[in-house]
């Protein structure tokens, strides 16, 4: 358990840990000893927000990446937002039209 005496020895994977939600998860997990490794779209803004982070620039829509994350992870948190990003989550509809910005 993050947070516990043994908290160093973790290895945490944290799938979509870069923006407002997920960057004081991450920060909790760091602050607790744990090694992090965020996949995330935006490198950039791991490093800018918890540098001790490991960003992973990948994407979570692809399992290979997802599983080069998640390998030797003692721990996995998905937090994602809430606007989809990929066409299959929405059958018929277009996702473009309507999450554009």
């Amino acid at each position: 358990m993050v947070g516990s005496d043994d908290s160093a020895s973790l290895t945490i994977a944290v799938i979509g840990g870069s923006g407002r939600i997920g960057t004081p998860f991450v920060r909790h997990f760091l602050g607790a000893g744990a090694q992090t490794r965020v996949l995330t779209r935006t490198p950039e803004h791991v490093r800018a927000a918890t540098p001790r982070a490991e960003p992973i620039a990948d994407s979570m829509m692809r399992t290979a990446d997802v599983t080069r994350t998640l390998k030797g992870a003692d721990a996995a948190v998905l937090l994602t937002g809430n606007k989809p990003r990929a066409p299959f989550l929405h059958k018929g509809r277009s996702h473009r039209r309507r999450y554009s910005r």
